[in-house]
Order: structure tokens, then sequence, then C-alpha cells
């Protein structure tokens, strides 16, 4: 009972001890602290209205500081980007020049098709590919892309069903010096069928699964010594171009102007025409990235035969900081091509994306794809004119966003690079005066009369641009910088303050103790040495009063002296400092 009893008024006073200790750390801390007015609730001198108020006062303070602090973090969260000009001009000769792709209206020539048997599988693909839909009944025809590619060359014969590249230009200049349209001129397939592609890069640099079979050049020029080089938005040329000649896709010339850009001379050939891409006839074209498909349909201007046009081109960049990398991409909105997961495309952009995305909807849609779009295997149907109700219902749903099924979430690429033209045009002159260009009137009068020739003129206005750069709004030192003016406004808080804080809550109470332990240490060490000099004193004087008493007073009192040697002694050592 007396150990328990013993053992509790020991917790007691330890935890007295604990209370006290912490009490006069926190009184240490308010009066020592640097942050304002916290020195005034720790002061004994004043009266408690006065320490109470300033308490108050601190802890609205506080809460002031909080409110500032959070619209700050809003701000930083909902807004972490912001989209800038560059301070430094980029040169056009540091960007590929636009990548050209010009298509004839005209679908297929009238002299190709007019072999083919009335209900033939050729003819079944022409009416794929020349659009027709009105008064043809169904058939049990379906081809794969090895087939309809079949149709669209006949590699046998090496005939085209569409106007070739070398059938459309009669003379191409680039850089003021006149070039074989062949050797700047690449066959490609688009919305609108085959068309000619000047400036974009090799398809091995285009798709990620490249096959060589899948090229469309079937007119090789085998004198043409130009090397295809790497080139994406986000890494640049991936090689030095030591002579813009001799590479592609083509760096911007050294100057702008007219005499620094592409022209060509275009043939539209209008007895040929069987079936147009619209109403009208003569040229589509698209100025659009090297690295990008063009979707010339929805997106080409005109060039109208007959007519002279020139197209000045106005570059958009777009680049980022790689600090935004730990931006989320919902709120940076943009994708690094590191980031890109296209399965066809090797580059992301949007468009690719898109095109991508639309390609695999329809073919989950309608079980086919249509012919110009992307596919991941050769086997894939190629939709015909009994789809159509199927994959343009299912177009349209994508592009109105009707339903979470039919949506593409596609963002943009931190790194792009785009162009867009401003055109003007002017009646070819055929008539007995001097020109400029005399080759016009080579063709002969009746030719341009007829509005078969059409000539264009692509070119920079400028030699140097500023792109747009992504840069972080509000970055973290930022953030910081905001905050600590907050807080040191508002309460004198810095880093010193916040070590203050540490130090009061853990250095501070562990050396205390550490402290205590060794006074305490020390004490115990004190009061056992005292009794045992004690023990040591009285042990020695009770052996000098032995030794003093004669031999016949020892036998008298030899029971006493013999009860006080033999009777055990305890000495309570700490009796003496209590």
């Amino acid at each position: 009972m007396g150990e328990s009893e013993g053992f509790r008024k020991m917790e007691l006073e330890r935890r007295d001890q604990t209370r006290s200790s912490c009490n006069e750390n926190m009184e240490q801390y308010l009066v020592n602290s640097t942050l304002h007015g916290l020195r005034y609730v720790g002061d004994r001198k004043i009266s408690y209205f006065e320490r109470t108020f300033f308490g108050l006062s601190f802890v609205f303070v506080i809460l002031l500081s909080g409110y500032f602090i959070t619209n700050v973090w809003n701000k930083w969260s909902a807004t972490p980007m912001i989209i800038a000009l560059n301070s430094k001009s980029t040169s056009v000769t540091d960007i590929p020049f636009p990548a050209v792709t010009i298509c004839n209206m005209n679908n297929a020539k009238a002299s190709k098709v007019s072999s083919f048997v009335k209900g033939s599988f050729n003819e079944f693909l022409l009416e794929g590919l020349c659009n027709k839909r009105d008064n043809l009944s169904s058939n049990d025809f379906s081809s794969n892309w090895p087939q309809f590619r079949e149709f669209i060359i006949d590699v046998r014969i090496i005939q085209i069903v569409s106007q070739s590249c070398k059938e459309m230009f009669l003379l191409c200049k680039f850089a003021s010096k006149v070039e074989y349209c062949m050797r700047l001129f690449d066959t490609a397939l688009t919305d609108e069928g085959l068309c000619c592609t000047f400036n974009q890069v090799h398809r091995k640099y285009l798709v990620a699964n490249y096959n060589v079979n899948d090229e469309w050049d079937v007119e090789v020029d085998e004198d043409n010594n130009l090397q295809p080089t790497d080139w994406t938005p986000e890494t640049g040329y991936v090689e030095k171009i030591d002579n813009f000649r001799r590479f592609y896709p083509r760096p911007g010339p050294v100057g702008s102007g007219i005499h620094m850009g592409l022209t060509v001379v275009l043939n539209v050939n209008v007895d040929e025409y069987h079936c147009s891409s619209t109403d009208s006839k003569g040229f589509k074209v698209l100025l659009h990235s090297p690295t990008e498909t063009p979707q010339i349909q929805n997106f080409g201007f005109s060039i109208t035969p007959g007519y002279e046009s020139r197209v000045v081109i106005t570059p958009r960049i777009s680049d980022a900081n790689f600090k935004i990398r730990s931006i989320p991409q919902s709120q940076r909105n943009c994708i690094f091509a590191s980031e890109g997961n296209l399965a066809y495309f090797r580059t992301y952009s949007r468009k690719n994306c898109e095109l991508e995305c639309q390609s695999n909807l329809i073919l989950e849609a309608c079980g086919c794809v249509l012919y110009y779009m992307p596919r991941t295997s050769n086997e894939t149907s190629i939709c015909n004119r009994d789809d159509y109700d199927c994959y343009s219902n299912t177009m349209r749903a994508i592009e109105f966003k009707r339903n979470e099924t039919f949506t593409c979430h596609c963002l943009p690429a931190c790194f792009e690079l785009s162009f867009s033209g401003e055109i003007s045009n002017a009646h070819l002159g055929t008539e007995p005066f001097h020109t400029k260009n005399n080759f016009i009137k080579a063709f002969g009068k009746g030719f341009v009369d007829r509005r078969n020739v059409a000539v264009m003129h692509i070119y920079y206005e400028y030699k140097f641009l500023r792109s747009s750069t992504k840069e972080e709004f509000i970055g973290f030192t930022e953030f910081l910088s905001n905050t600590g003016g907050l807080l040191g406004l508002f309460l004198g808080f810095s880093v010193v303050s916040l070590i203050e804080i540490v130090y009061f809550l853990t250095f501070r109470p562990y050396c205390a103790q550490r402290r205590q332990e060794n006074v305490t240490k020390i004490a115990k060490k004190a009061r056992r040495k005292r009794a045992d000099n004690l023990e040591e004193a009285m042990q020695t004087q009770r052996s000098r009063f032995i030794g003093q008493i004669s031999r016949k007073e020892m036998n008298v009192f030899r029971p006493a002296v013999l009860e006080l040697t033999n009777k055990p002694h305890k000495i309570n050592r700490f009796q003496y400092f209590e």
C-alpha cells in the first residue's frame, strides 16, 4: 500500500514538473519571439486586460493574413501559366518554310475513268472517291486498304486516276532559282484525293510505323539528291542545315519578299474534269506544319485559274518553358512531345491527334474508316457510299460534341508551328503588252483564255518574328515571395521566426530536460558521497571509543560493546540533506 502511494506521488511530481517546464517554455517564447505583439501577451508586468487585447489582435491578424494567402493560392492554382511574347526574335531561317499542299479540285481524270464498266468494282471505288450518293443502289462490294491503293495508283502501267504532280506543274521556282517541280513536290493522299505537297517531312518521320509500300511517288526522279532530315517543333532540326537546297523540309530563305519565296505555274486541265470536290474548278491550297497531315477539304483556300495570286505567309510559333512540366496538363492546357500517345503519327500535334481520334471513333461506330484517315492495319475496311450516313453522323457528333462517347480530348502541343496566308490576286495578262514574266505567254493565248493556267507566289513579308511562349504565371518562388510578404506585413514573420518556433517546440524542451537530468545526477552523486563520508566518520569514532576503554573496563562493558559492535546499524544517507 505504501509502495503504490509512493509511485503515485512520484508520478504527480513528474507531471507537475513537466507542466511547469512547458509553461516556462511558452512564456519564454512569448517574451523572446520576433512575431509582432506576442511579447506583450507573455509580459507579466502589464495587466491581464492588455495581454488579452494583444492576444485577440494577434489571432485576428493571423485570420486576415490567411484570407489573403488563400487568394494568392487560388490564383496560383487557377492560373498557373501565362502566354507572352518571347523577348528574343526568331529568324525565318531557323524554322522550315511552310509545307504547301496543292490539290486539283478534279478528283478523277475523265480519260481514265471513261473505260470503267458500270457496276464494276472500279466504278464502286470511284463513287466513293467522288462522293457520289444520289440514285445509286447498294451493292456487295467492300474494299480494304491494298485494294483501294491499287485503284488510286495502277503500279503496272504507272497511271494515276487523279491528276499527277507532273501534269499539274508547268514551272516551279524557289528563292529565285527555277527548279524541277518533281524535285520539290511529293505525292500525298489527303481528304481531297491525291495531291502534291512541298516541304513536308519524309514519311518515315511522319508516321510511327513507317512502311515503304505506303509511298505514293510512282513518278520517281532518280536525279533527286535531296536528303530528308528530321524536324519537330519541339526539338527543331536534328542536324545543321548548311545548304537549304539539299535538304527537306527546307528552312526559310535568308530573305523575304516574292523573289525569295515559292512560285508555281499550275495547269488546271479543265478538259479532264470528271468530278469536282467543290462547285467550281481550280485548286485548293493549304499552308501547314511539315509534321502534320493536310486536311485541305475544310481548311484549304482556293486558287482561281486565269489569275496570278500572291500569298503572304504569317508564321505563328508557340513554344514553352520546360519548367511548366510540373504543372498538370489540365491546367497548363498543352502536351509535350514525350507525353503525346499517338498510335499512328510520330509527332504529336492537335490536328494529328484529332484526325487519329476521328478515325478510331468512325472505325468503332461504322466498322470502316475513310480512305485518307490513319489506319493501324491494312485489313481495315474503307468506307463506301453505303456507310455515308454512319460516318457523316459520327463526324457531326464529334464536331458538335453531342456526348462523351464522341469526344476527342486533344490538347494543343506545347511546341507548335502554324501558318496563315493573306491572299491577293489579279487577272493574268494575255494582251499584247510587255509583261515581266513572258513564260506565261509562251503557253499560248488560247491556253490562258480557257482558264487553264494559275500562277501562285508564296513568300514571307518579314525576316523575323516573335514566338508566343508559355511561362509560369506564378512560380513557386513568386508564390513564396507573396506569402512571405503578407506574413511579414501582418505578423512580422520571417524564416528566423520559423526557426524560433521549431527551436521552442523541439530543441529547447529537450535541452532543458537534459540539463535537469544532469542536475539530478550531480545532486544524487553528492548526497551519496556525503552519506559515505558520514558512515566512515562514525566507524572511526566508534573505533576510537573502544580503544580508549581499559581491559578492566572492557570486561565490565563487554556485553554492551559486543552488542554495539555486532548489531547492524543502518544509516539513512539522505536524511541529512532533506
